[in-house]
């Protein structure tokens, strides 16, 4: 695999170019629950059972138990920062996650078994933090064969023209978007990339979900240098510049899945075959 691995990344950082990223099928729109209640009619709609229920939005966030509050609370180490505004928008995610969308990250954590060991030797022969690992559940619910309404594809959700960049093939007659292995050679190199483009984490994190010319124009606009700084910025800058909504949460809903994959335990729920404890 290290051969492999360190050929992938070599292609993939050879590419360059401007990424169009997607909204994202599966979470578009939630964060709060009046959001939710807002965009009821929208999420009724939409095509994909496995991501959306019409009784989501009717749910209310019942306040955190004593274990809740202890995994939300719970040192995450250096790799963000959170300002008051983003631990606010990371427990909404977090209740979200471990009260209506808990039945839906019980198959995920399920789901994950197949391809987490894989995921986490990936990165670690990366030398990418290891909590990355947790980003498909964010992406696809560790589904291979996810498909966004934008195109993107698979369990890291490239879209067609990032992933050729990074070395996948995106045609009809073979989508190695689906491939977890190669696809996750590839999003450990365009991980890699982002981060040495950005030197922080959040940034990169950002800049995987709206793309890196979107997120450095408004480094170089805002002086920000986190997400939290980005996103404090966001509403003074020209509206056609302004990070999506999609992007204002994904970052935190990122955080958020990090503090429960952390706390299964202390939480409920079923503990993977990967998980570390």
């Amino acid at each position: 695999m290290k051969k492999t691995l360190a050929l992938a990344v070599a292609l993939s950082l050879a590419g360059s170019g401007c990424v169009e990223r997607r909204p994202d099928i599966q979470y578009r729109g939630i964060g709060t629950i009046d959001e939710l209640d807002r965009l009821e009619p929208r999420l009724a709609a939409d095509p994909d059972p496995e991501f959306f229920a019409p009784w989501l939005v009717r749910a209310r966030l019942r306040s955190l138990t004593p274990d809740e509050r202890l995994a939300l609370d719970a040192r995450d180490g250096p790799l963000f920062r959170p300002d008051e505004a983003g631990l606010k928008t990371i427990e909404s995610q977090f209740a979200l996650f471990t009260q209506p969308l808990r039945p839906r990250l019980e198959r995920w954590l399920e789901r994950s078994e197949t391809h987490m060991p894989m995921v986490r030797q990936v990165l670690a022969e990366a030398h990418l933090p290891p909590e990355l690992a947790y980003l498909p559940f964010v992406e696809s619910g560790f589904s291979t064969n996810a498909l966004s309404s934008a195109g993107a594809r698979g369990m890291w959700q490239f879209m067609p023209e990032t992933g050729r960049r990074f070395g996948l093939a995106c045609c009809d007659a073979e989508d190695e978007r689906t491939d977890p292995l190669k696809s996750s050679f590839s999003a450990a190199a365009y991980l890699r990339q982002l981060y040495l483009e950005f030197g922080d984490w959040s940034l990169a994190l950002a800049a995987y979900n709206a793309g890196e010319g979107r997120i450095g124009r408004l480094v170089r606009l805002t002086g920000a240098r986190d997400f939290f700084e980005l996103s404090q910025a966001n509403q003074r800058v020209p509206p056609g510049s302004r990070l999506p909504e999609e992007t204002l949460l994904y970052v935190p809903r990122f955080i958020a899945m990090m503090k429960i994959i952390k706390n299964l335990d202390r939480l409920g729920f079923e503990r993977p075959a990967w998980h570390d404890g």
